[in-house]
């Protein structure tokens, strides 16, 4: 997937790679991979700082972030 490039620079951060290590120490599985379908763009934050903020209040609040992604909704193969 293409990820443009304000929101690589937002996501791609070794702030962002240490708190999914955090993530995945504490809860065992991978944080979900960044998606536009799952964290879109609105009048006040860019996908990536969706992203990089649900990452963050799953580890302040020590829950494990559920979610039936929706990529692969629109594609069939």
């Amino acid at each position: 997937m293409y990820v443009i490039r304000e929101d690589a620079l937002i996501i791609a951060t070794e702030e962002v790679r240490s708190m999914m290590h955090e993530y995945k120490r504490r809860f065992g599985k991978p944080f979900i991979s960044f998606n536009y379908a799952d964290f879109q763009s609105d009048g006040n934050m860019r996908a990536g700082e969706k992203y990089v903020a649900t990452l963050r209040n799953a580890l302040e609040t020590n829950t494990p972030y559920e979610i039936e992604s929706h990529r692969y909704d629109t594609f069939d193969h």
